[in-house]
């Protein structure tokens, strides 16, 4: 695969058939008008050209050149979004069509989409003006195990996420062949249920290690917010001078690694979650960007966690309209994964400003 990729996107795993290609922007140039071109990326894939590039009139364009076919262009205008402090990116293509989103991540009401026209254009050549800028988070819908870096909080929820991506391609794969073994009802629905299980675990892995990460890239919490919150009597004290004392670690690190590496908040807990990144670092849930009514999904989906752990049996998830119980199946998996993917995006750009 011949490519022109300054910002290194994951293009190594992606399919020339269907795809889609997410990443954020942080500082970046991609307003500077002394090249009349600012490329993203120009890439082959199989037999297909992939190009996203602004252009003179300050367009994004998106454009995918299919062998033997026809060329399918998506642009937005930038007037109006602040894209050179920050700017979220989504290409996505299939057999039925392209598309290309722009937010400038910072007003909701200004995500600009734009689906394909076909025409004609004049070939591009690879020009040495590239966008520079912090690339901050990048994702597909599906990533390679092996391209997983789990040394970090984003690692260990990509690791979790491109478990779940393994597992529903699995599944839907068997399900879809009569003669497979496995194909019956109840085993769809335990794995199904398992996804969710990982995709919750994978969520408390995040924020509890980017909980960490924060302190140790130099932002400043408020350890006396968090006592107040999880420690109102000060039971801990102790415990947590002792910890400092044995490891030289931060105030900080007492508060999360004390009782036997449990410390005093609990990630899965969705409430205690959204209080210490409130009271620690600031960062109010509710405002994360475009974040809407995710952070109830997501409630709803580590209940579901809770009900299979510690109950017996298949948690339903509701009732159809003649009372039969509902179990959790492929597509509940599958926009699962998608909002714990949009909530993690969008808390993990925050506590990199």
């Amino acid at each position: 695969m011949s490519r022109y990729n300054p910002l290194n996107l994951p293009f190594d795993s992606a399919s020339e058939e269907a795809g889609s290609l997410q990443f954020t922007l942080v500082d970046s140039d991609v307003l500077d008008l002394s090249e009349d071109n600012r490329y993203f990326f120009d890439v082959q894939l199989g037999g297909s050209k992939f190009v996203l590039f602004r252009d003179k009139y300050l367009n994004i364009r998106f454009i995918h050149s299919r062998p033997e076919s026809d060329i399918r262009i998506a642009t937005i205008g930038l007037a109006g979004l602040r894209v050179n402090e920050r700017v979220s990116i989504i290409c996505t293509w299939s057999n039925d069509g392209d598309s290309l989103s722009v937010s400038d991540v910072f007003s909701p009401s200004f995500i600009y989409a734009a689906q394909q026209t076909k025409g004609v254009i004049l070939p591009l050549g690879v020009s040495s003006a590239s966008v520079h800028g912090k690339l901050w988070s990048t994702g597909s819908y599906r990533k390679s195990l092996a391209d997983v870096e789990l040394s970090d909080a984003k690692g260990l929820w990509d690791w979790h996420l491109t478990s779940v991506h393994n597992l529903i391609d699995g599944l839907s794969a068997c399900w879809s062949v009569e003669e497979c073994k496995w194909r019956n009802a109840l085993f769809k629905s335990t794995l199904a249920m398992q996804c969710i299980v990982i995709l919750v675990t994978g969520f408390e892995a995040y924020t509890r290690s980017r909980f960490a990460e924060m302190d140790k890239e130099g932002k400043e919490p408020n350890v006396g917010a968090l006592l107040k919150r999880f420690d109102p009597k000060g039971y801990s004290k102790k415990e947590r001078e002792e910890h400092r004392n044995a490891t030289g670690g931060s105030e900080l690190s007492g508060v999360l690694e004390i009782r036997n590496g449990k410390g005093l908040i609990n990630f899965q807990n969705f409430q205690q979650c959204k209080d210490a990144y409130n009271k620690g670092y600031g960062i109010k849930f509710g405002e994360l960007w475009n974040i809407g009514l995710t952070p109830r999904r997501i409630q709803n989906y580590i209940k579901y966690r809770h009900a299979a752990i510690h109950s017996k049996g298949v948690p339903t998830i509701g009732y159809d309209t003649k009372g039969y119980p509902l179990l959790v199946d492929i597509p509940q998996v599958e926009e699962a994964a998608s909002d714990f993917s949009c909530f993690v995006e969008a808390l993990h750009v925050e506590t990199l400003l």
